[in-house]
């Protein structure tokens, strides 16, 4: 472990050596007086540890900044774990039980999406690390009761009498929680109940073209409702199908939705 020091700032400096083999992990240049968290962990029953250097970027709510380093097939490798709100993360268990450890993180898109970070709320996102890549397994039936939680949580304060900024916070993260769990017509029909569309937060814009960054001019899609915005969202985010309607928007004719796949 050493630093890397420019104009004041520091990074801490993180080199791991095995098997003849080195790698090295820079955290977030900042502040002398942030702090930054190393730690060991298993990610796989039986297998060596990993070292995880967990790395406060600073600014008002952010950031975590966690890479891993350890053995993947005999090579030792560095994976990203990408930047997380908060100062740290939580560290992985293995939730679902099968010898793979699960970092149950949030899922930071939400924030800022449809309220001010104080109020919104966001679903789980549990990641996996298999053979030196980062794996989303929210999806698998084993993390259902993390979101049942965040559905009950979120739901009290959708349908509760908070004023319109905080239950349209709150939405969002209870439609999403419901959707992986087969919910998602009942909660939408609450959300329409319940939000508030006289607030005047900037509603997300969606893009007429699938990126990684920002929608190139010309092709971004302005919603004209808090419904409309939320359903486009949850799309692009992989949390409701691209052919789901809402259970308005149906003929009687239709019948209900299918109830996603949440394997």
């Amino acid at each position: 472990m050493s630093k890397r020091t420019d104009e004041g700032l520091v990074a801490p400096v993180v080199e791991v050596t095995a098997y003849e083999q080195s790698v090295r992990m820079e955290g977030e240049l900042t502040h002398p007086s942030f702090s930054h968290e190393i730690s060991a962990v298993q990610v796989r029953a039986g297998a060596p540890p990993v070292v995880m250097l967990q790395s406060f970027s600073g600014g008002a709510h952010c950031c975590t900044h966690v890479q891993l380093a350890g053995l993947s097939q005999g090579q030792l490798k560095i994976v990203d774990l990408g930047s997380w709100d908060g100062a740290e993360i939580e560290k992985p268990s293995d939730v679902s039980g099968d010898g793979i450890a699960d970092f149950v993180l949030r899922d930071d898109a939400f924030l800022y999406a449809f309220a001010a970070y104080a109020m919104s709320f966001a679903p789980p996102k549990v990641l996996n690390v298999v053979n030196g890549r980062v794996i989303d397994v929210s999806r698998n039936p084993a993390f259902r009761t993390l979101f049942l939680e965040s559905m009950r949580e979120a739901g009290q304060v959708c349908r509760s009498d908070e004023d319109g900024m905080t239950r349209n916070g709150a939405c969002p993260a209870y439609v999403a929680s419901a959707s992986r769990v087969g919910k998602l017509d009942e909660a939408w029909r609450q959300m329409v109940l319940a939000y508030d569309a006289s607030t005047d937060w900037e509603l997300p814009q969606g893009c007429r073209v699938k990126v990684a960054s920002e929608c190139p001019t010309g092709y971004n899609i302005f919603y004209k409702s808090y419904p409309e915005a939320l359903l486009g969202f949850l799309k692009d985010l992989g949390y409701v199908e691209k052919g789901w309607r809402p259970p308005e928007l149906r003929s009687p004719e239709a019948g209900p939705a299918p109830i996603p796949d949440t394997a």
